[in-house]
């Protein structure tokens, strides 16, 4: 009985899909696994934003626009777009709403069309008038929040 010793094409596909199989079968699992991850801390902050939008000071809101340049970044048209908006809305509450009578319109519209951007990146598709239209934010919220600020201010004058 001879012995064939020869190697063939089939025998080298064999042994490089037994070592390469698991390894990208790993490395395929893993890249799901940040894709997921990194979708999931997206929808945390347009969550975020959408159950906060009438609260544009509260600490979650602010945590979740602060997060937006670092979960926004990749390169594609979609973050870019939300980055754009972020770095507009960013500028805007840069200057100062005393000297500026639309300071207010104007920081609304910039806050809404970051949210929009954020659900086009999402693919959610929402638009701005169910953005604004949306908010449910009850007086009696409005009334204490405002007599908490005149409150403070008085306490420190």
């Amino acid at each position: 009985m001879a012995f064939d010793s020869s190697v063939r094409i089939t025998d080298i596909a064999i042994i490089v899909a037994t070592i390469l199989g698991p390894i990208l079968a790993v490395w395929a699992s893993d890249y799901r696994r940040k894709r997921e991850e990194l979708r999931e801390r997206k929808a945390k902050i347009f969550r975020t934003l959408m159950a906060t939008r009438s609260l544009p000071v509260a600490p979650a809101h602010v945590e979740a626009i602060n997060q937006i340049e670092l979960e926004f970044s990749s390169n594609n048209s979609a973050d870019r777009a939300v980055i754009e908006a972020w770095r507009m809305y960013r500028a805007h509450l840069d200057t100062s709403m005393e000297s500026n009578p639309s300071w207010g319109p104007r920081r609304l519209e910039l806050h809404t069309n970051l949210i929009v951007a954020v659900s086009t990146a999402m693919k959610y598709g929402f638009s701005q008038a169910d953005i604004l239209r949306g908010i449910y934010y009850p007086t009696a919220h409005s009334d204490a929040d405002y007599d908490n600020y005149r409150a403070r201010k008085l306490l420190l004058e």
